[in-house]
């Protein structure tokens, strides 16, 4: 793929889809989560990627 080209060609799956039949994936791709717009998704879906971090030791937490 091209820098700055994207296509839904190129598409794995839908966040549902990819949950149930997990793909692997390497570390150069690239996911895009598009809400629609309620808060109570976005939260629901960072308390699950922050307890996974926790969980596997990656990234660092920082408070505000």
């Amino acid at each position: 793929m091209s820098l700055g080209k994207w296509s839904f060609d190129r598409l794995s799956g839908t966040l549902a889809e990819l949950h149930v039949n997990p793909i692997e994936r390497g570390v150069e791709d690239v996911t895009i989560f598009k809400s629609v717009g309620a808060a109570y998704f976005d939260f629901a879906v960072a308390k699950g990627v922050f307890e996974k971090a926790k969980e596997l030791n990656l990234g660092e937490e920082i408070f505000l």
